[in-house]
């Protein structure tokens, strides 16, 4: 997705560029995604507390990471914004937001 928004804003107008980037909805973008996160972040992490991982770090980055990507999925559903850079920015922050509260939590949760 890196690569294919470099050369989407290479190959823009420099007066489009920051409309590439920034768009119409990146104000509340990453905001929705992490809010979309929490019901499959929840779900997510009772599955995992079930599973026992010796990893707790991990496996709560990767509760978070799915949850994320899930919660990316439903606010792509109504997104109006369908640019590579916009996608490659907002929406990879809007999954980092609850992959960082996963590893943060992970080893204080999910232990056993």
């Amino acid at each position: 997705m890196g690569s294919f928004a470099a050369v989407t804003l290479l190959a823009a107008a420099p007066a489009a560029r920051e409309h590439l980037v920034y768009g119409v909805s990146s104000s509340v973008c990453t905001y929705y995604i992490a809010i979309l996160s929490v019901p499959p972040f929840l779900g997510a992490w009772w599955v995992m507390k079930r599973l026992a991982p010796t990893r707790p770090l991990a496996a709560g980055a990767a509760c978070g990471l799915v949850a994320g990507a899930l919660g990316a999925l439903a606010y792509a559903l109504h997104c109006p914004e369908m640019g590579a850079p916009f996608v490659g920015i907002w929406y990879s922050l809007g999954m980092l937001i609850p992959a960082i509260t996963g590893a943060l939590s992970g080893p204080l949760l999910l232990r056993w």
